[in-house]
């Protein structure tokens, strides 16, 4: 706290608070300066679990668009990998059920599912993913 010649008392003055008003308009500035659109290229999570794109890729890709897919009418993950090449799936107990994916041939406990860069799986599950 600052006390004045004439006895009124200033906490900071008024120089800190042009510079937080000053800090908060540059902030601000640069925030919008990024709000805008992003054109993104597709990325492809590899077995290697690293990101490459699928240009870079060596091996054979399939990349779901998921918009494409909902405006089709496809929303469960089931109705997204119907159809894809190399993909295979099971439903036992209806919709409710357990689901099971196979990719390529291998086992269900060897395939790993993200959402999001998330790991999708079933804690009670101990046999892989």
């Amino acid at each position: 706290m600052h006390v004045r010649e004439n006895g009124e008392k200033m906490f900071w003055g008024k120089s800190v608070v042009k510079c937080l008003v000053l800090l908060v308009v540059v902030l601000g500035a640069s925030v919008f300066t990024y709000a805008g659109d992003v054109d993104l290229e597709r990325i492809v999570v590899t077995p290697y679990r690293s990101v490459v794109s699928a240009q870079e890729n060596p091996s054979s890709t399939t990349v779901i668009n998921v918009n494409e897919q909902e405006s089709a009418g496809k929303f469960s993950f089931i109705d997204l990998i119907k159809g894809t090449q190399g993909v295979d799936y099971t439903v036992t107990g209806g919709l409710e059920g357990i689901s099971s994916v196979y990719v390529r041939g291998a086992d269900s406990y060897h395939t790993q599912l993200m959402l999001d860069g998330i790991r999708v799986y079933d804690p009670i599950n101990t046999q892989g993913y």
